[in-house]
C-alpha cells in the first residue's frame, strides 16, 4: 500500500520544503509504474505527432480539418458509456484496496457488458444518421463519416481494456496497447492516406484498433466475460455519471475553441488551427501519466484515512514536479514551435501565432491534473462539474467574441487561454480548500508552482529581445533556434535546478519501502 510522509514544516519564512514522496507499494514502486506508463505514453504520442504532421501534409488543410472534426466527434462519443468506465476506474481500485476481489471482478464484467451494448447502439445510430442526412455530401466525406460508426465501436472496446488495466495497476500491458495502436495507425495510416486519402487512413485506424487489442494481451486477455447485472449497473451509473460529466465538460473546455472554429469558420481554418492545437496539447502527456499512476493509489489511501489533511502531499508534491518539468519544456517549445510548420507545412503557417499563445497558456492546464484527481477522490464531482461549466462559459464567450470581433485564429487562441487560466485557478483553490490546507502552506505552495513558469518565460522574453527570430534559411533558422534554446536552458535551467534542490522537488524518485 502506498504511503506519504507527513508534510514538512510550513513555517519556513514563506518557503515550502516538502518531504520526500514515498509512494512504494508491495508489487512495484510508483516510480517504476510511472516509468512504464510514461515511456509508453511518450512513445505513442511521438508517433501520433509524426502521424499528424505527415497526415496534414498529405491531406491538406481542408481534409485535415475533416479528420479533426471526426476526432472531436470520437472524443464526445466515448461518453456514450454514461460513466461506467469512470466508475470502474474508481471502484475497482477502491475494492482492491479494501481486499474485495469479488466486487472488483463483478464491476469489470458488468461494465464490459454495458460497453459492448452501448458501442453497438451508437454504431447503428451513427450509420443511420450519415445515410439519411448526409446524402448531399461528396462520396469521400460520406464514407469518412460512415466509418465513424466502426471507429467508435472499436474505440469503446479499446478504452474499456485500457481503463481496466489501469485500475489493476497493469501499466505495462496498458502501455503495450498504446504503443501497438500508435505504431500501426501511424505507419499504416500515413501509407493508406497517400494512396486512398482520408477514407484509406480511417480504414487503417480501424485495423489498428483491432490489431492492438488482439496483440496486447501479454499472456492474458484484457477482456472479461460480459455480465448484465441491473442493480450493479445502476450503482455504477450513479457513481460514474457525475465523474463522466466532469470529464465530458473538460473535453468541451479543451475543444471549445475548435468547436467555435468548426461552426463559424471554414474547414481550411479548422485544419490550420487544429494542427497547432494538436501539437501544443501533447505537452499534457506528463501530467496525464502522473495522475494515471497516482489515481488508484490515492483511491486506496482515501478509503482508509481519517483526516483529509493526510492527502495533501498527493496535491503538492506531484504539482511541484509537474511545474518544474513542464515550464522549461514549454519554453523550448515556444522557441522552436515554428520550425516544422515553416519548413515542412508552409500552408499551415497561420497556426504559428495562435499556437504560441496556447503554449503560454497550456501551463495552467498542466497544473489542473492533480486538483482534478483530488476532487474526484474526495467525492467532490458536483463541485468539479460546476467549476468546469464556469470555465467553459468563460472560454466559449471569449472565443466567440474574438471570432465575431474579427480577431481570427489568434483571437480564438486568446479566448481558449482565458478558459484555461480560469479553470486552473478554480480547481486549484477548490482542491486546496477540500484538503483543508493551512493558509500559509497554500500561499507558499502556489508561489512555488508559479515560480518556474515566471522564470522560464522571462528568460524566453529576454532571449527573443536580444536574439530575434530569423527565417533566412532552414540551416540558419535551426542554428539560431538552437542557440536561443541553449541560452534558456543555461540561464533558466540553472536557476530552476537550484530552486528545485532548495524546495526538495528533485528527490521524487527516491522511493522507500512501505507497508505491505
Amino acid at each position: 500500500m502506498s504511503e506519504l510522509p507527513p508534510a514538512a514544516n510550513d513555517e519556513t519564512g514563506g518557503r515550502t520544503a516538502p518531504a520526500v514522496l514515498d509512494l512504494a507499494d508491495s508489487e512495484r514502486s510508483v516510480w517504476a509504474h510511472f516509468s512504464d506508463y510514461s515511456i509508453a505514453r511518450y512513445l505513442s504520442e511521438f508517433l501520433f505527432l509524426l502521424r499528424g504532421l505527415l497526415l496534414a501534409r498529405v491531406l491538406g488543410p481542408a481534409l485535415f480539418g475533416v479528420w479533426s472534426q471526426i476526432k472531436i466527434a470520437l472524443q464526445f462519443l466515448q461518453y456514450g458509456q454514461l460513466g461506467v468506465n469512470e466508475a470502474l476506474l474508481r471502484e475497482v481500485a477502491h475494492a482492491a484496496g479494501a481486499g474485495n476481489e469479488e466486487r472488483a471482478s463483478g464491476i469489470e464484467s458488468t461494465v464490459f457488458g454495458f460497453s459492448m451494448l452501448s458501442a453497438a447502439v451508437f454504431a447503428i445510430v451513427i450509420a443511420a444518421f450519415v445515410l439519411t442526412f448526409l446524402r448531399g455530401w461528396s462520396t469521400e466525406l460520406r464514407v469518412a463519416w460512415l466509418m465513424l460508426a466502426v471507429l467508435h465501436a472499436l474505440a469503446q472496446l479499446y478504452w474499456f481494456a485500457h481503463v481496466k488495466l489501469r485500475a489493476r495497476k497493469r501499466f505495462g500491458q496498458a502501455g503495450r496497447i498504446m504503443v501497438g495502436f500508435a505504431l500501426l495507425s501511424s505507419v499504416g495510416g500515413v501509407l493508406a492516406a497517400l494512396r486512398y486519402g482520408l477514407p484509406g487512413f480511417l480504414v487503417a485506424v480501424i485495423f489498428s484498433y483491432a490489431a492492438a487489442l488482439l496483440w496486447a494481451g501479454g499472456g492474458s486477455t484484457p477482456f472479461v466475460r460480459p455480465r448484465w447485472n441491473l442493480d450493479a449497473l445502476r450503482e455504477l451509473l450513479r457513481i460514474g455519471f457525475p465523474i463522466m460529466i466532469a470529464g465530458a465538460l473538460l473535453i468541451t473546455l479543451w475543444n471549445v475553441d475548435k468547436i467555435a472554429v468548426w461552426i463559424f469558420m471554414s474547414r481550411e481554418s479548422m485544419g490550420i488551427y487544429a494542427l497547432g492545437s494538436y501539437l501544443v496539447v501533447s505537452v499534457m502527456l506528463v501530467p496525464e501519466a502522473v495522475s494515471v499512476v497516482l489515481y488508484p493509489r490515492l483511491m486506496e489511501k482515501s478509503a482508509r484515512v481519517k483526516e483529509v489533511g493526510e492527502l495533501q502531499d498527493f496535491l503538492t508534491r506531484p504539482s511541484l514536479v509537474l511545474s518544474y518539468f513542464a515550464s522549461p519544456v514549454l519554453g523550448l517549445l515556444f522557441l522552436s514551435f515554428h520550425l516544422p510548420i515553416v519548413w515542412l507545412l508552409p500552408r499551415y503557417t497561420p497556426t504559428i501565432t495562435p499556437g504560441k499563445v496556447l503554449i503560454a497558456a497550456i501551463f495552467f492546464m498542466v497544473l489542473t491534473r492533480m486538483p482534478q484527481v483530488v476532487l474526484v477522490s474526495l467525492n467532490r464531482q458536483k463541485q468539479l462539474v460546476a467549476l468546469t461549466v464556469a470555465a467553459i462559459v468563460i472560454a466559449g464567450g471569449a472565443v466567440t467574441g474574438m471570432i465575431l470581433g474579427g480577431y481570427g485564429l489568434v483571437g480564438v487562441a486568446w479566448g481558449a487561454a482565458a478558459g484555461y487560466l480560469a479553470y486552473s485557478a478554480l480547481t486549484m483553490v477548490a482542491a486546496i480548500r477540500a484538503l483543508e490546507m493551512p493558509g500559509v502552506r497554500a500561499a507558499s505552495f502556489i508561489a512555488s508552482i508559479l515560480a518556474p513558469y515566471a522564470i522560464v518565460f522571462l528568460a524566453v522574453a529576454l532571449v527573443l529581445r536580444f536574439v530575434p527570430e530569423s527565417e533566412v534559411g532552414l540551416g540558419a533558422d535551426i542554428t539560431w533556434t538552437m542557440l536561443r534554446c541553449l541560452f534558456v536552458v543555461i540561464g533558466a535551467g540553472s536557476l530552476l535546478w537550484l530552486l528545485a534542490r532548495r524546495f526538495g522537488v528533485l528527490p521524487l524518485n527516491r522511493v522507500r519501502a512501505s507497508e505491505p
